[in-house]
């Protein structure tokens, strides 16, 4: 991926990605480092809940 697709990419988020990033605060991740977690868009839109809770986990994994 070259720097202008991932820009355009961070730009123009999907419904699942600000669905998302609405329910996690970017503060809240600071300081803890980041891995790569996937979640595909309809476990976003189905059920966010899940999805934040996967994070939490991985976050006090590291």
């Amino acid at each position: 991926m070259n720097r202008a697709h991932a820009r355009a990419l961070r730009h123009n988020p999907t419904e699942a990605e600000r669905a998302l990033w609405k329910h996690l605060r970017l503060r809240q991740m600071e300081g803890q480092g980041f891995r790569v977690l996937r979640f595909g868009n309809h476990q976003v839109l189905a059920d966010v809940q899940a999805v934040k809770e996967a994070i939490r986990e991985a976050l006090l994994r590291t």
